[in-house]
């Protein structure tokens, strides 16, 4: 076991424990609270995009992966496709969401048919559970195993 730094505490958390907000969220929704899920969802969505670009930037300019690889007893070849796959879904559920939210926003706000919503939401909440799943994994790999 190797010791993690801050930073990649804080964020590994805050990403373990993202499924559940997003779950509260969808909670809202089946309860017919739209216009609250509209806001929370609007709400994680900003909160994740401000633990992203603190991981980013910390991992480019505080420590790298290559720092973080070096202590782990993974196959580095294995560990590196991993999160080459983390990163593909990741940034797919990122540009999703994204959208889904612009275009739900302007559908509930324009009292427009929200038929398209449920799949791409379904499409999106399973990338933000895989996402989570596989970043707290990559900790796991990195830091404890």
């Amino acid at each position: 076991m190797r010791e993690s730094p801050f930073f990649m505490d804080v964020i590994t958390i805050y990403f373990a424990l993202l499924p559940f907000l997003v779950f509260l969220s969808i909670k809202l929704a089946i309860n017919n609270k739209i216009k609250e899920h509209i806001i929370s969802q609007m709400m994680i969505f900003a909160l994740t995009l401000v633990f992203v670009l603190w991981f980013e930037y910390s991992v480019r300019f505080v420590s790298g992966y290559s720092d973080f690889v070096l202590h782990t007893e993974v196959n580095k070849t294995f560990l590196t496709s991993f999160l080459l796959v983390h990163i593909l879904i990741a940034i797919v559920t990122f540009i999703s969401w994204f959208y889904l939210l612009v275009k739900s926003a302007k559908a509930y706000k324009n009292k427009m048919n929200f038929t398209f919503h449920k799949p791409l939401a379904i499409k999106v909440t399973l990338g933000i559970f895989t996402t989570s799943l596989m970043g707290v994994l990559i900790y796991y790999m990195l830091f404890i195993y």
